[in-house]
């Protein structure tokens, strides 16, 4: 079973009362619970972005140069698996 902690946060009335009116009571702990794990989520995915943010050298993937080129990229190797597949 999962540990529980109560700490204390405050909200905007505005949230509050969205957060009334729009979920049921008995549901609101489990909701702001998912939305805050939600949230989380994105904040680490930003850090591991900016973390690696630069470690690509375009002159070394000359394919990534736009999105241009990207879509091709990606075209091209959609026709080599089709190639692949019809092969087989």
């Amino acid at each position: 079973m999962t540990k529980l902690k109560q700490k204390v946060i405050k909200f905007p009335l505005e949230v509050i009362g969205e957060l009334d009116r729009l979920v049921q009571p008995g549901k609101r702990t489990e909701f702001v619970v998912e939305a805050t794990r939600e949230k989380l989520e994105r904040v680490k995915l930003g850090e591991a972005l900016a973390k690696t943010a630069g470690s690509l050298k375009s002159e070394d993937y000359p394919e990534f140069a736009t999105s241009e080129d990207v879509a091709k990229w990606v075209r091209e190797l959609r026709q080599r698996d089709l190639s692949r597949d019809r092969a087989e």
